[in-house]
């Protein structure tokens, strides 16, 4: 019996370890993914992040692009869900807002919206 819960103990301590030991995530809160948003043009975020899932005009030269992360490719069963709601005036985004949901406890509460945004520059 105590071969076998400490053969329990040892699998339990290796997945903890290997999801501890991840790669440290470029953005660290919503706020530093907005406020680089907000530094690009409509342009380079479409370039960067693709075309976006919906595109809503909301005003006369106001425009509001959502990105989801469901089409982020190669998820995995640890990723939560992220979506982008960027405001753009004429062609300067005004708002960037970030919403980001994980789903495992043992990840970062941003990991889906850094997998989503991986090539921002």
């Amino acid at each position: 019996m105590n071969a076998y819960r400490l053969s329990i103990l040892g699998t339990a301590t290796l997945m903890l370890t290997a999801c501890a030991s991840t790669a440290p995530l470029r953005f660290q809160s919503t706020e530093q993914i907005s406020d680089l948003l907000i530094e690009q043009d409509k342009a380079t975020i479409e370039r960067q992040l693709g075309e976006p899932r919906s595109m809503e005009q909301v005003g006369p030269n106001t425009w509001e692009w959502r990105y989801h992360s469901d089409t982020v490719q190669h998820k995995n069963t640890q990723q939560g869900k992220c979506e982008l709601i960027i405001t753009f005036e004429s062609n300067d985004p005004v708002k960037a807002v970030v919403n980001s949901t994980e789903y495992s406890p043992f990840v970062h509460e941003l990991k889906t919206c850094n997998e989503l945004v991986k090539s921002l520059k």
